[in-house]
């Protein structure tokens, strides 16, 4: 998914480890990237996965984490504004 100002975020998914990772790219030092998980059949959601920013360069990734029967996101903030991925 490309924000609005240009930076692209993804979720990024191994389906031989089972996880999923959220990267954010095109963007600055200070811009945040993260995943959320939910149960499918649950209306909260666990956030700020893997929560962590860009602290050099243009691109960033969050640690995996396990995404087995659950669907994932994930979502970026920059400049102010935070957008997200669709749920997968």
């Amino acid at each position: 998914m490309t924000m609005q100002n240009g930076r692209v975020v993804e979720l990024r998914a191994s389906n031989e480890s089972k996880c999923a990772w959220g990267r954010i790219s095109h963007g600055t030092p200070g811009e945040e990237i993260w995943t959320d998980r939910k149960d499918p059949s649950a209306n909260g959601h666990e956030g700020f996965l893997g929560y962590t920013r860009i602290d050099s360069g243009t691109a960033k990734y969050t640690d995996a984490f396990k995404n087995d029967g659950k669907l994932m996101r994930a979502c970026g903030s920059s400049q102010g504004k935070i957008e997200c991925t669709g749920w997968f």
